[in-house]
C-alpha cells in the first residue's frame, strides 16, 4: 500500500474511524449516551497523528499498522468489559500503547514476510540449479546445453562467426565402476568434470551430455582451433589420473578419454532452423566420436 496520492492521516483516520464505529455499533451498550461522534472523530485523528509520527519510508509497514490498530482497538471495544466509558478509550496513554503495540505487530509482520521471500528466493535457486545442472559434476545438463546451443548458434549465425562442438566419452569407464565401485566411479566422473572445465577457455561452455559423456561449445571457433583445444581436453585428462585416500594408502585411477568433433561455418548453413542445425551438429560430432573411438580410443578426430 502506497501513499503518493493519498494524505495519510486522513487516510489512517477514516479506517480508525471506521472500526471503532463497527465496535460501537457491535457493543453500544458499551458506551451508551457518554458516545459522541465528534470525539470519535477527533480520537481517530488522534491515532492517525501518533502513526504519522512513527511514519518511516516504508510505506507497507504503515499499512500494516494501520490494520493492526483497527483490530486491536475493534477486540477492545468487544472484549474488555471493565471500560465502560469512552473517555477511557481515548486517553493518550492508551492510545500510544495501541500505535506502539500496532508498530511491533506491523515489523514483525514484515520480519516473516521478508524471511518467506528469502525462503522463496532460496527455493527458486535451488530448483534452477536443479533445472540446469547437473548435480553430480556441477557443469550444465543435457536440457540447458541443447537450449543453449540453439540460442549460441542463432549468435553466430548474426555475427557470422563458426561455432565448434566437441562431445567426449570416457574410455573403458564400465570397467572403472566394475572395479572401483560406483561412488568411485562417481568420484572419478567429478575430476574429470574439473580438469574439463579448468581446461577450456573462459568463453567455452562444459556440460555432461549424459553418463560418462560430455558435449563442450566452443564459441567463435574455427577446425584447426577446436582440434587444438580437444588435444588439450584428452591431455590433461590423461595426465591427471583421479587420486582417492584409501586407509593408509592412496588410490590412483588411470582414466582416458575420447573426443569428436566438427565446426559449423554460418556461409554454408543459413537456411538451416535452430533446431535442425543443432541435430545436425550433434550427428556430426558424435560420428567423430565413434571414428576416435574405434581408431584406438584416447584420440580426437574432427568431422
Amino acid at each position: 500500500m502506497l501513499f503518493r496520492d493519498i494524505n495519510f492521516l486522513d487516510y489512517a483516520a477514516s479506517r480508525i474511524t471506521t472500526t471503532l464505529l463497527s465496535a460501537f455499533f457491535n457493543r453500544n451498550t458499551l458506551f451508551g449516551a457518554q458516545f459522541s461522534n465528534d470525539r470519535m472523530v477527533a480520537s481517530a485523528y488522534h491515532f492517525a497523528q501518533k502513526l504519522e509520527e512513527k511514519k518511516t519510508e516504508n510505506d507497507f509497514l504503515n499499512y500494516l499498522a494501520i490494520h493492526a490498530v483497527e483490530g486491536m482497538l475493534f477486540g477492545f471495544y468487544n472484549n474488555h468489559e471493565e471500560n465502560k466509558n469512552w473517555t477511557g478509550f481515548v486517553h493518550t496513554n492508551k492510545i500510544n500503547l495501541f500505535v506502539k503495540d500496532a508498530y511491533h505487530i506491523a515489523e514483525k509482520m514484515v520480519e516473516k514476510s521478508q524471511q518467506v521471500r528469502e525462503k522463496e528466493r532460496d527455493l527458486n535457486a535451488n530448483n534452477l540449479q536443479n533445472t540446469l545442472f547437473d548435480h553430480l559434476t556441477g557443469l550444465l545438463n543435457r536440457r540447458a546445453i541443447e537450449e543453449h546451443l540453439v540460442r549460441l548458434l542463432a549468435s553466430s549465425q548474426r555475427k557470422r562467426e563458426p561455432l565448434a562442438l566437441l562431445m567426449g566419452d570416457m574410455d573403458h569407464f564400465m570397467v572403472v565402476n566394475d572395479t572401483h565401485g560406483h561412488s568411485r566411479g562417481d568420484a572419478v566422473l567429478q575430476h574429470v568434470s574439473g580438469l574439463l572445465k579448468a581446461a577450456c577457455r573462459e568463453m567455452d561452455i562444459a556440460s555432461r551430455w549424459g553418463g560418462d559423456e560430455f558435449l563442450i561449445v566452443l564459441p567463435d571457433t574455427d577446425a584447426a582451433e577446436a582440434e587444438r583445444i580437444a588435444e588439450r581436453l584428452r591431455a590433461a585428462v590423461e595426465a591427471n589420473p583421479v587420486r582417492i585416500n584409501q586407509d593408509d594408502s592412496e588410490l590412483a585411477i588411470q582414466v582416458t578419454i575420447s573426443l569428436g568433433g566438427c565446426v559449423w561455418q554460418p556461409a554454408t548453413s543459413a537456411s538451416s532452423s535452430g533446431d535442425d542445425l543443432k541435430q545436425q551438429l550433434l550427428k556430426q560430432a558424435d560420428e567423430a566420436l565413434f571414428r576416435a573411438k574405434s581408431m584406438g580410443r584416447n584420440r580426437v578426430e574432427m568431422g
